[in-house]
């Protein structure tokens, strides 16, 4: 469970920052193994914007959700979007 380095599924959803209304999005429960989701805007994952589906036993989500406050964030020219020279 490492929170803000690794995509897992093909679940994304890019939201513009301050965007209004607020999109939403489905997603199909397909069975009872855990799905872990994290935001990707930058530093909200270091601030525990983490949820998971079927988390499994007690303790797993909070663990998450610490790994992603420990996550470092990337330099600051890959939060651009671009590498700087």
């Amino acid at each position: 469970m490492r929170p803000a380095r690794v995509l897992i599924g093909p679940f994304s959803m890019p939201v513009a920052e301050n965007k209004e209304p607020f999109p939403r999005a489905q997603y199909t429960v397909k069975d009872t193994n855990p799905v872990w989701f994290y935001c990707q805007q930058t530093g909200h994952c270091q601030q525990g914007m983490v949820f998971a589906i079927n988390p499994g036993e007690s303790g797993k989500l909070v663990e998450f959700q610490e790994n992603a406050r420990k996550t470092p964030l990337p330099p600051r020219a890959v939060r651009r979007g671009r590498e700087e020279s």
